[in-house]
């Protein structure tokens, strides 16, 4: 294609560079230059070519048939973004399917957006009878209205056409909503229609709808809208209507529809009238006009052509409130007739129901629709479109029986109802209504079904004792995460979660790695112990150890640190009980404070045994001394010759003696001395290095002298004891020692007599995960392997099972086992499924890694099927089916980081399976991987396209400029596969690792956590995630189905 230049008006000019032919079309590149002194924004050109399909990467585009058999093509800024700065040029790169010739012609003008129909203000709804005004004028109606706003809800019409738009849900930065146009009238508007309205924000993901955006000088949008290209020769018959998705970028608080989106506004009067104004749909008739029982009815001409038009006048009277179409100049003549509303005027706030809560039995928190409960004080909660004007309530009906009046907050128009009890078993069906001073009820929201029964069946139940009763949510807590990812316990929202594993312990090599013994394991008085880590049963090889010391136990939480907390809402702190309340306030560990709305804030108190000189410390009163019986010297031992301890005493009290008999006999003098006297005694050192630490002679002499990411954990537990913690041990790069020590029975003894000690002295985990990757091999070439460790791990999980069933007999602690599995069939084969499950609860199976940076061409690394060497979802899952292994005991495992490669031409398919490097990809923290985070900021701000590969069932992104191509997990994906695990009987999802997902509308965990807990549905859920720009192969749509389906 030859380089070819216009200019399309007096700043923008547009050139296209030579294109490159590849198989069944051919690629090139639009450069579009700003040669003003101004930026553009919401630029736009036209071109016609041959062809229709043209695709750019950057930009959205239409095409529009002429009746040559040609098309123009619209190409246009895309929703949000950046004008184009004065004297800047942009590059828009573009594939289109094509035969050999690659001729592509540009048209030299382009088409000004605009001349659509003005639409019309939002009146206010309501019931009456109506009575018949005419008048009489010149010209078609420019302007009209309709009824009013219902909650977070507008529509407008302009001739026989209304715009309705509805905003959804928000997040941070971003809302989203539906836009509908629909005939209104008795007749079918002919094909070629538009309508256009004013947004406060550029629109973006309108996949239904031709859209034209017009910057406006006070920084909005004149948004034109008309039928999709596929439509666009097609009329839109009477009472039909096309919706679209729709998304903006603006973080709303409390905005509607009528702040965010302008109607060209139309007056009132108290006759009907006609108006005149531009012949915009070029009809050679106006329409007869007709009145309405609503005030705030359109009104419209009618009549046949004459030439310029004058204002309407009114003629009739009347007492209603009908605005007319405002006067102007018109090329139609015509008269109209209105019909004036008179009637009772209702309230126009609305009301949403958000949720339904049980805060009592075995089965807590939000409803979703149609669930059963037994708490008959369920609290309903939810938001009012506007705040209650005087006289004005919230009432809550089941059906058509009035329940009560709410509670509303009208500065965050919020409220909360609580029943005074639900009397019989059975269905309920909630809506809230406003009622005004004389009793008027407004439009209800959309109702709440739900059944109350005295004695439900849990539906899903977990196994083991944790007291979940839905489908596990299981995720990975990174150990060393928080260095350069900066995330903490502290940042794990516990909500979402049945269950947390830390990662990773190892099991130590030699004697020399090992930490010493715990003193409640038979230690002697002088013996030492390492300060925080202790628990293992002796000085032996094959025993659990600490990867990272500092992370997991060292490190102290300050004040400035990121600290456990949770704010508990008045009906949870009620709920929790007395004795737990009275332990979060006076137990210690804790600083708790009550707010005005009823909550309590509960959060951690910084780590305080480390003292402002780095010393450890305890506090002694008489008794607590006396107590230690013979055990005292331990606290006193002095091991000059090999540690340093240094003698530091605080309070009025120094004790003289080098001995450890002198310093025992000089304590009990100060105590004997009377008064009530105490003694504080530490250390010296800092925390980090190996100081001496007390020894008391039982369990509950000993303190507990752990910090770090461990003692986080331990007060994540306290403040929510329903979350099972868990150890997993070994992972990719601690599964080195595995093989070798658990190939005898002595090996195995010490092996889980360690796991043991682990369990009892960091006594708030409750599962142990084993994450050997892999027996068998697989793993690190480094690790030891042998044919045997598929036996040799059954072998160990039944001693574990039999000692795990010794701790519940001693301390009614029930823990759990789980298997992190790999999803490969190669990897599985020598896992010995059938032999380990009997001591087994549940497999975290690994499906994902499918594909990856060691390869040289771009795969998914976690689709669902179709995988041609069997590395997918389906595959994998069918590895436990065909083994006769409970579904239920099967947890599906999801990424929340992306594979990448770099260096990827597009191809015929937007980079899939073509050559790429992952060296290439910088990442988020090494090549080759991006946190599920990052790259989803980058499908939203457009640098990227998202793909959905429709016959793998699997999403991608991709970026031309960069040739970046990466799998990537989003909402919409997760709800598919939390549907396929509702389907299929899995027992729940599990996600590596915490740290790599987002936070908020756009949180893989969290979307989980809502399909699998019916707190949102699949296209609830799809629709939190950005559009897909393109779908590639299947039936071209991307549906729950994709997922079920395969179940």
């Amino acid at each position: 294609m030859t380089v070819q230049n216009f200019w399309l008006d007096q700043l923008l000019m547009a050139s296209v560079s030579s294109t490159s032919s590849f198989w069944g079309g051919l690629s090139g590149s639009f450069s579009i230059t700003n040669s003003g002194s101004q930026a553009i924004q919401g630029w736009s050109f036209q071109f016609v070519s041959k062809y229709n399909d043209f695709d750019f990467y950057n930009a959205d585009q239409s095409a529009v048939a002429n009746n040559d058999g040609t098309y123009t093509i619209t190409v246009q800024a895309a929703a949000g973004a950046a004008p184009l700065s004065a004297g800047a040029s942009l590059d828009l790169g573009f594939t289109v399917t094509s035969e050999s010739d690659q001729e592509v012609t540009l048209a030299e003008t382009v088409l000004v957006s605009g001349g659509a129909a003005s639409s019309g203000s939002t009146g206010t709804s309501s019931a009456g009878t109506s009575s018949a005004d005419t008048g009489s004028g010149t010209g078609t109606p420019s302007d009209s209205s309709t009824g009013g706003s219902q909650g977070e809800q507008a529509t407008a019409a302009g001739g026989d056409l209304a715009v309705q738009i509805k905003i959804g849900s928000s997040w941070n930065g971003a809302y989203e909503g539906t836009i509908t146009v629909l005939n209104g009238g008795s007749g079918t508007v002919a094909a070629g229609w538009s309508v256009s309205f004013t947004s406060r924000h550029a629109l973006r993901s309108i996949s239904d709808f031709s859209v034209q955006q017009q910057a406006l000088a006070d920084g909005s949008y004149r948004v034109t809208l008309s039928a999709p290209v596929w439509a666009a020769a097609q009329p839109l018959a009477a009472g039909a209507s096309l919706s679209s998705y729709f998304q903006a970028s603006a973080t709303l608080s409390g905005q509607t529809v009528n702040d965010l989106f302008g109607f060209d506004t139309a007056s009132s009067s108290d006759a009907g009238s006609t108006g005149s104004g531009t012949d915009v749909s070029g009809a050679e008739s106006g329409t007869s006009g007709s009145g309405s029982t609503d005030p705030g009815s359109i009104e419209s001409g009618s009549g046949s052509e004459t030439g310029t038009g004058n204002t309407g006048t009114d003629t009739g009277l009347g007492d209603g409130t009908d605005p007319a179409g405002t006067g102007g100049t018109g090329t139609e003549s015509g008269t109209g007739t209105g019909a004036n509303g008179s009637g009772t005027i209702i309230p126009a706030t609305t009301a949403t129901i958000s949720a339904v809560e049980d805060n009592v039995g075995v089965v807590q928190g939000n409803l979703a629709a149609a669930a059963i409960t037994d708490d008959s004080t369920p609290t309903f909660s939810g938001t009012i479109s506007a705040a209650l004007g005087t006289g004005e309530t919230l009432r809550i009906f089941n059906g058509s029986t009035l329940l009560g009046n709410a509670s509303v907050n009208n500065t965050t128009k919020t409220w909360s109802f609580t029943p005074t009890a639900l009397a019989n078993n059975g269905s309920y069906t909630i809506s809230a209504s406003v009622a005004d001073a004389a009793g008027n009820l407004g439009n209800p929201s959309a109702s709440f079904s739900f059944s109350f029964d005295t004695n439900p069946t849990p539906s899903n139940p977990v196994s083991g004792g944790s007291g979940n009763t839905t489908k596990r949510v299981v995720g990975y807590f990174e150990e060393w995460g928080i260095y350069g990812r900066d995330f903490h316990v502290a940042d794990v929202n516990a909500g979402q979660l049945t269950n947390l594993n830390y990662s990773f312990f190892g099991i130590t090599p030699t004697q020399a790695d090992r930490p010493f013994m715990a003193p409640e394991l038979n230690v002697l008085p002088g013996d030492w112990v390492q300060p925080g880590y202790k628990g293992l049963n002796s000085n032996v090889a094959g025993g659990l150890g600490i990867h990272d010391p500092w992370a997991a136990y060292e490190k102290t939480f300050t004040q400035a640190d990121q600290l456990v907390s949770r704010r508990f809402d008045k009906t949870e702190w009620q709920a929790i009980g007395e004795e737990r309340r009275q332990g979060y306030l006076t137990g210690g560990d804790f600083n708790v404070s009550a707010n005005a709305d009823g909550s309590w804030l509960v959060i951690a108190k910084p780590d305080s045994w480390e003292d402002s000189q780095g010393g450890l410390q305890r506090t002694f009163s008489k008794t607590d001394w006396d107590g230690l019986s013979d055990q005292r010297q331990a606290y006193l031992v002095d091991h000059s010759s090999q540690f340093s301890w240094i003698d530091q005493w605080q309070g009025n009290f120094t004790p003289s003696g080098s001995n450890t008999e002198a310093k025992v006999a000089a304590v009990d003098a100060h105590f004997n001395a009377g008064g009530g006297r105490s003694l504080t005694l530490r250390t010296d050192g800092d925390l980090y290095s190996d100081d001496s630490a007390w020894v008391g002679d039982n369990k509950t002499d000993w303190e507990k002298l752990y910090a770090g990411n461990l003692n986080q954990l331990r007060l994540l537990k306290e403040l929510n004891p329903e979350l099972n913690i868990g150890f997993a041990i070994g992972g990719w790069t601690l599964s080195g020692n595995f093989s070798t020590s658990l190939d005898d029975a002595a090996g195995r003894e010490i092996f889980t007599e360690s796991i043991i000690d682990h369990l009892e002295y960091y006594d708030f985990f409750n599962s142990v995960d084993f994450d050997w990757e892999y027996p068998g091999g697989g793993g690190l070439a480094t690790n030891a392997v042998s044919n045997q460790d598929g036996n040799n791990l059954k072998l160990t999980l039944e001693l574990l099972d039999q000692k795990l069933t010794d701790l519940y007999s001693r301390t009614g602690r029930d823990v759990e086992i789980s298997i992190a599995t790999a999803g490969g069939a190669e990897k599985l084969a020598n896992l010995n499924l059938k032999g380990i499950d009997p001591f087994v609860d549940f497999y975290n199976v690994m499906a994902y890694d499918f594909h990856g940076g060691w390869e040289s061409t771009t795969g998914h690394q976690a689709a669902m099927t179709g995988d041609a060497g069997g590395y997918d979802v389906v595959t994998a899952i069918d590895q436990f089916r065909d083994a006769g292994i409970s579904l239920d005991k099967v947890v599906l495992g999801a990424p929340a980081y992306t594979r990448a490669w770099g260096g990827v031409a597009a191809g015929s398919n937007l980079g899939y399976q073509q050559a790429g490097n992952a060296s290439l990809a910088p990442g988020s923290y090494e090549k080759g991987n991006y946190d599920q985070k990052d790259l989803i900021t980058g499908i939203q701000n457009d640098s990227y396209s998202l793909v959905w590969d429709d016959t793998n069932k699997a999403a991608f992104a991709y970026n031309p400029t960069s040739q970046i191509w990466s799998s990537i997990e989003t909402t919409a994906t997760i709800a598919g596969k939390a549907a396929y695990v509702e389907t299929a009987g899995l027992g729940g999802m599990m996600f590596w690792a915490i740290s790599n997902d987002s936070s908020g509308q756009q949180s893989l965990i969290g979307a989980a956590h809502d399909m699998l807990n019916g707190a949102a549905t699949f296209d609830q859920l799809a629709a939190r995630a950005p559009g897909f720009d393109q779908v590639l192969g299947g039936d071209g749509r991307f549906t729950m189905a994709d997922f079920t389906s395969l179940a």
